[in-house]
């Protein structure tokens, strides 16, 4: 599908595209940053990170891109823009972002499918993964992420007082960091 009519111009239903990936990577750095603050696997997961280590997801070949850095033991959304990261990944077009990041397809399934490469290091590449698929577990509901991923995550107590915890906080913690 192309993002231009034949006139050269911008399809409507591209920027409509567009504005739910934005809306969706806004989500998905915020949501880094509150599960990192509030769940200790995460927390575990991201004591290998070097600090300052900057990861950036988004959209080849202009964009949209978000950013987190990891201060401390927790992450930071840096907001719109790679951020110098490092480590990116990157999804090939609009439609194969729209797929993986409204959850159509899981993170497995659309690497599969290449809808996405990674630029940088494969090591922390796959911490990268690693700590999405944690994230993912806090963002969907159980009987969805049976489908997004391989084997749906066991939930513990602690894991769902996160998860309630990040389902009250996402709202605020949006508007916060929609102007970034």
């Amino acid at each position: 599908m192309s993002d231009q009519d034949g006139s050269g111009k911008v399809s409507g239903a591209f920027k409509a595209k567009k504005m739910v990936v934005q809306t969706s990577l806004l989500l998905l750095g915020v949501a880094f940053e509150l599960v990192s603050k509030h769940c200790k696997d995460m927390q575990d997961e991201l004591s290998g990170w070097d600090a300052g280590r900057v990861l950036a997801l988004g959209v080849l070949p202009d964009g949209p891109f978000i950013a987190v850095r990891k201060e401390l033991d927790h992450l930071v959304y840096l907001g719109k823009g790679d951020h110098g990261a490092r480590i990116k990944i990157l999804f090939k077009n609009i439609d194969a972002a729209l797929v993986m990041l409204t959850g159509q397809v899981g993170a497995h399934t659309g690497f599969a499918e290449h809808r996405a490469i990674v630029h940088g290091s494969i090591n922390e590449a796959m911490q990268a993964n690693r700590a999405m698929a944690l994230v993912t577990k806090f963002l969907f509901p159980g009987i969805w992420l049976k489908y997004i991923t391989k084997r749906p995550p066991k939930m513990s107590l602690s894991d769902y007082k996160t998860y309630f915890l990040v389902t009250a906080l996402i709202g605020p913690t949006l508007a916060l960091n929609a102007t970034k």
